[in-house]
């Protein structure tokens, strides 16, 4: 058989990746947004969001030392970081919209940069979960399910909501008279 790692393993990568990647595809389709609603000033605003993910690299040393031993030294921060990143795409949600319509791109803008801070930070959890959750023969499939994961995920963030957001295509594909 070709998997050779713990098929639970790769399948709970596979869900955090796809959950990551959907979150990224996300806030990188909000630019089309602002582009029927606003011009460059705002979307150079808005493209600060993604600098979580370049200061992984002095946030990582934390996650990596503060931890709880009874729970392990990535769950101690996952579980408390899905939940508030559950919880912050749902008041998301509610103000999304309307940040958009009325070009308030600074609020939309720091709200994002916290969803994202929080991803990046799921991240580094998960690529350090996955690295101890394989044998050391088995490590291919931490990046294997890394980049389905966030592939797919990005996908389903971004290129296919957008898709079914088109009056055009759930009309003509989804709706039937």
């Amino acid at each position: 058989m070709f998997i050779t790692a713990p098929f639970t393993s790769i399948i709970v990568t596979l869900v955090l990746y796809i959950l990551q990647g959907a979150i990224l595809g996300l806030s990188t389709s909000i630019p089309l947004y602002l582009t029927k609603e606003g011009a460059w000033k705002q979307q150079g605003i808005y493209s600060l969001v993604h600098y979580p993910f370049s200061l992984k690299l002095i946030w990582a040393p934390i996650i990596d030392v503060l931890y709880i031993q009874r729970f392990g030294r990535r769950q101690t921060w996952l579980l408390p970081i899905q939940i508030i990143l559950g919880i912050a795409l749902i008041v998301l949600s509610f103000y999304i919209e309307p940040f958009i319509k009325n070009l308030r791109v600074i609020p939309l803008s720091i709200f994002v940069f916290f969803v994202l801070f929080l991803t990046a930070s799921q991240d580094i959890c998960v690529d350090g979960w996955a690295l101890t959750l394989f044998a050391s023969s088995n490590v291919v499939w931490q990046s294997t399910s890394q980049t389905i994961g966030q592939t797919l995920g990005r996908f389903l963030g971004s290129s296919f909501l957008l898709t079914f957001e088109s009056a055009n295509f759930t009309n003509s594909y989804i709706r039937q008279p």
